[in-house]
């Protein structure tokens, strides 16, 4: 199987530039994770397979913190109450379902599936990917585009540091960290006015 796996996957942009591109193939199974309940499945392309369940180290209700004084602009949306950007109403925090990244990657491939993972899930990402790691399931990815938060989460260096030479240590794993938007200037190899024209 091939696939590719957005986590954090918003409004669907980063979605729609992958369906565009070279890369992209009819065989590709495409999934898309997001817990904002401003996002539902009709804002993803048919093909898509929507889960509207924040990426996290358990199967649970959990605390899901968005942008309440802006209801036209809720991206940054965080599980983390510490996150100090995205304007996130900390006092009203929304029950939402989340779900172990680590477990469903496990059930749903095999090291014989082509996996491509983009992941911006705020803050997240450090616990989610050192579960992924210490239980082997890190293995199923073999490109992984992420964009950290340790600052906005008030994350300590060394467990930044520490995550990232982990990651780097895995051979079979190819890692883009940190662009803007990771598939579009790493992957695609192209400037955002380039993908914008592909998409009219």
């Amino acid at each position: 199987m091939n696939a590719f796996i957005d986590c954090g996957s918003y409004e669907g942009g980063t979605i729609r530039r992958f369906i565009q591109s070279e890369f992209y193939k009819p065989d590709f199974k495409i999934f898309a994770f997001d817990a904002n309940p401003r996002i539902t499945k009709s804002n993803y392309p048919d093909i898509v397979e929507f889960f509207p369940n924040a990426v996290w180290v358990e199967n649970c209700v959990m605390d899901f913190y968005i942008n309440t004084r802006n209801v036209k602009r809720q991206s940054g949306s965080s599980v983390y109450k510490e996150k100090i950007t995205g304007s996130l109403d900390k006092n009203n925090p929304l029950k939402v379902n989340a779900i172990d990244f680590h477990e469903w990657l496990s059930k749903t491939f095999t090291s014989d599936d082509y996996v491509i993972v983009k992941m911006n899930i705020e803050g997240a990402e450090y616990k989610v990917l050192e579960r992924c790691i210490s239980l082997g399931s890190i293995h199923l990815i073999k490109k992984l585009f992420i964009e950290f938060h340790a600052k906005k989460i008030l994350l300590k260096n060394d467990t930044h540091d520490k995550l990232v030479q982990s990651l780097r240590e895995i051979k079979t794993l190819e890692l883009f960290m940190d662009s803007e938007d990771p598939l579009e200037k790493k992957f695609f190899g192209m400037h955002r006015s380039s993908t914008e024209k592909l998409l009219k």
